[in-house]
């Protein structure tokens, strides 16, 4: 009886053993490119979704815009591709299957975002100090003691003057 349990359990694993290597490893590729001006977008990211939830895999566009996810078992995927400055891209529906390992997407065009900006002011303020060879000369406006103080209160705040 306890030959029987291990030539059952040596059969179980060696079928186990066969069905891993005999299961083929799927990939993704495709190549992102602008839609409007059709250059190739490198380093953008392409995130792989498994049944809907967002994975650890995923990988970046390279120079050429191109991007290869590999080792994916079979089962239903979708991708999210972002890049600064264009419009995010979800595509669903990629299906790996026994008969289906590899699934070329093509060139995919991404479309420019834009957005309206706030105004920016920029603002500019005189040194306080100014350095010549001869001289050091202080802007006492930037001081606060300046506002309402005395003459007195001003030179005490500058280095190497004493009153």
């Amino acid at each position: 009886m306890n030959l029987s349990k291990r030539k059952s359990t040596l059969i179980i694993i060696i079928l186990f053993v066969f069905k891993i290597v005999a299961q083929k490893n799927g990939e993704i590729i495709g190549v992102l490119s602008d839609g409007q001006t059709q250059e190739t977008i490198p380093f953008a990211t392409v995130s792989l979704l498994k049944d809907g939830q967002l994975t650890s895999k995923g990988t970046t566009s390279d120079f050429e815009g191109l991007f290869k996810i590999e080792n994916l078992v079979h089962g239903d995927y979708g991708l999210i591709i972002s890049f600064m400055g264009y419009q995010t891209d979800t595509i669903k529906g990629l299906q790996l299957s026994g008969t289906i390992s590899s699934i070329d997407l093509g060139t995919i065009k991404l479309s420019q975002a834009s957005e309206a900006l706030d105004e920016i002011e920029i603002k500019a303020m005189q040194r306080t100090v100014i350095s010549k060879i001869d001289r050091k000369t202080y802007h006492t406006d930037d001081f606060e003691t300046a506002r309402g103080g005395t003459a007195t209160d001003v030179l005490n705040k500058l280095p190497s003057v004493s009153v």
